[in-house]
């Protein structure tokens, strides 16, 4: 009995062994690319290095095969990207395994199956040629770009981030040159040529303005002048030296391939503003505005949702006022019309020109757009939208697919007006769906008592809090109740604490609420119970 379970054993190695070979391994020629894996493992290229990436790219072949190139295929997996070998010369098959480093990656933002081929294998010129296929399997692969527009010190054209995912990707770029850009590749990867095949929704700073039909100031005003970032004022500065550097740092998660990244733009306007908008070339003599725009972005569920947090804030120790208009683009469908969803609504419409709407309710809240509002969601050439806001804007419609999210906020002396959004990207709506509630959780400022001690023998106690997450900016002020007496006092702009002495208290429970107001009008609450001994 035990020489028969023995046997048995042995066979079932055998089989499991057998099975992990290619279909192709019995008969024919064959290869398998066995690393890189995929779009698991991120790849980016940056253009401003002056070198082409590589990779290692290793695999099996079956034992008629001497050496191997590596091609991109594309369209169908019947075409190559180029006719020339990624690997620069052929590579050696030694014990039916191969393997190589400095492997030139395909061009940026490409799509493609990976495949090794018999160097013996010729005419790779486009043509269609099902001869090369099938029997040489490889991963599905797009590699991402990552350029850097802005950088300390100097003015560069914008830059623009790809994450590399399978399902979606994140175009980042300067706030006055593309904003933050959601795109969606193809999802049939032999299908892309290069780059997102759909743009879907962006937010940026222009230097036009969208609300009154022409451009009469720009989309920063800040204490009633028209404020310019880097970018835009390097093409109207006279003295280009005396534009301010913008400032950004990244860093990638070498688990995920997801981005932090973090800008600062000082921000300037012209001698002279408003009476010569808009500034011609070189006719800018810039002054400080005493406020920076310091943008932060991060990307998560693979690149199809980003975080972005926008605050202008007083660098001069003084108050300031400003209005702020960020401009988004619906990408249309290859058919039908891009509309958009407003909270509480159930169905979709295309903007009216020229109206303004003032009833979004206080956030955070998510508008839903739409590249083709009689699509099917999981089509191809339908992408689905949603632009979570944390302060309650005003909304311009400026065409049937552009639109200017508004908004008035003073700027505390010390302190910051913050602007908080989610942009979610995917192919359907019960994918946008849950991602927004996620993020309109994200994005929820919160009001917390952290003092005094749940007991204490002080019977003046000093009850402390703090407002965290602070989306909108910090509220000037927090009342707190005890029974029936209230007391009002400041929160610190720079750090949200906030602390006030109460008056002797009688032994036993005591419930301290707390409530504040943010500079959105979102009303926040928190309350405390503690007992005096």
């Amino acid at each position: 009995m035990k020489r028969l379970v023995r046997i048995l054993a042995v066979t079932a190695i055998a089989a499991s062994a057998a099975a992990t070979l290619p279909a192709s391994a019995a008969v024919g020629t064959w290869t398998k690319i066995t690393a890189p894996k995929g779009p698991g493992q991120s790849i980016y290229q940056d253009s401003l290095s002056g070198t082409t990436p590589t990779m290692v790219v290793t695999g099996q072949a079956s034992p008629d095969v001497a050496n191997v190139n590596i091609f991109c295929f594309t369209q169908a997996d019947q075409k190559v990207t180029s006719s020339t070998a990624l690997n620069p010369s052929p590579i050696p098959v030694s014990s039916g395994n191969f393997s190589a480093s400095g492997v030139t990656t395909p061009s940026a933002a490409t799509g493609c199956i990976l495949r090794a081929l018999p160097d013996t294998y010729t005419g790779l010129s486009g043509s269609t040629n099902s001869g090369y296929v099938g029997a040489f399997t490889g991963p599905t692969f797009f590699f991402g770009v990552h350029t850097i527009g802005f950088s300390s010190g100097s003015n560069k054209d914008s830059y623009q981030t790809v994450s590399a995912h399978p399902a979606a990707l994140d175009e980042l770029s300067s706030p006055d040159s593309a904003g933050v850009i959601l795109g969606l590749p193809n999802d049939n990867f032999a299908k892309i040529s290069s780059g997102a095949a759909a743009g879907e929704a962006n937010l940026a700073l222009f230097s036009g303005n969208l609300s009154t039909g022409s451009s009469t100031h720009s989309e920063i005003l800040i204490d009633g002048h028209n404020a310019y970032l880097p970018k835009t004022l390097a093409g109207i500065a006279v003295d280009v030296t005396s534009v301010p550097a913008a400032t950004i740092s990244m860093s990638r998660s070498a688990s995920t391939g997801e981005w932090t990244i973090r800008e600062s733009y000082p921000l300037r306007s012209c001698a002279g503003d408003p009476a010569g908008y808009p500034q011609g070339s070189a006719t800018c003599t810039p002054v400080a505005t005493g406020v920076t725009l310091q943008r932060s972005v991060v990307t998560s569920r693979g690149g199809a949702v980003t975080t972005v947090r926008d605050r202008f804030v007083s660098i001069d120790h003084a108050a300031h006022t400003a209005k702020i208009e960020y401009f988004n683009l619906i990408a249309g469908g290859t058919s039908g019309n891009p509309g958009i969803r407003f909270p509480g609504q159930t169905s979709f419409h295309v903007l009216t020109p020229g109206t303004t709407v003032t009833s979004l309710p206080v956030g955070p809240h998510t508008v839903f757009m739409s590249s083709d509002i009689y699509g099917t969601d999981g089509e191809p050439n339908h992408a689905d939208t949603g632009l979570t806001y944390s302060g309650k804007p005003k909304l311009f419609e400026a065409s049937t697919q552009a639109f200017g999210l508004q908004y008035s906020r003073a700027i505390p002396k010390n302190g910051f007006a913050g602007f908080a959004f989610g942009l979610e990207n995917g192919f359907s709506m019960q994918t946008i769906t849950p991602w927004a509630a996620a993020m309109q959780t994200a994005l929820t400022p919160h009001l917390a008592l952290t003092a005094p001690a749940l007991k204490t023998s002080d019977n003046t106690p000093t009850i402390k809090g703090k407002v965290t997450n602070a989306t909108n900016g910090f509220p000037a002020k927090v009342t707190i109740t005890i029974g029936t007496k209230s007391r009002t006092v400041a929160v610190n702009q720079s750090t949200g604490v906030f602390a006030v002495t109460w008056t002797t208290l009688a032994n036993g429970k005591h419930t301290a609420k707390a409530k504040a107001t943010d500079p959105s009008g979102l009303v926040l609450r928190a309350s405390r119970t503690f007992t005096c001994t």
